[in-house]
């Protein structure tokens, strides 16, 4: 049997669909997950992208530290926060939004250069 028969009879057996560890549930709790650290990541990266672009000042450092942040391992920096946090909340939620903040706050900053949309 291939690996992909065996990963299609775990995903259509009743058992991962019903109960609490169940898929529905799981999807669930991960939107929750990500919608809570995208949050977090706009209250950020919003208010900070749009005043720096429209001051037009600190752009392109901003810009520079958002690259570095977007080229840190994700799986990295959540085994860090992991064993710095010994498994709280936090470390699920900070290298969400460690990982949100650059591309928000980049593209925030350019349109607020521009001047609109």
């Amino acid at each position: 049997m291939s690996y992909f028969n065996i990963a299609w009879q775990w995903l259509i057996s009743a058992q991962q669909w019903h109960g609490p560890d169940s898929i529905p549930v799981r999807l669930g709790q991960h939107l929750e997950y990500t919608g809570i650290a995208l949050g977090i990541a706009i209250v950020i990266a919003l208010p900070a992208g749009l005043a720096m672009g429209h001051l037009r000042r600190g752009g392109f450092a901003v810009v520079t530290l958002a690259n570095f942040g977007r080229a840190l391992p994700t799986l990295g920096l959540l085994v860090l926060i992991f064993v710095l946090t010994a498994g709280s909340a936090a470390s699920w939620l900070v290298p969400l939004t460690f990982l949100a903040i650059p591309p928000i706050l980049v593209n925030t900053l350019r349109r607020g250069a521009r001047g609109g949309p």
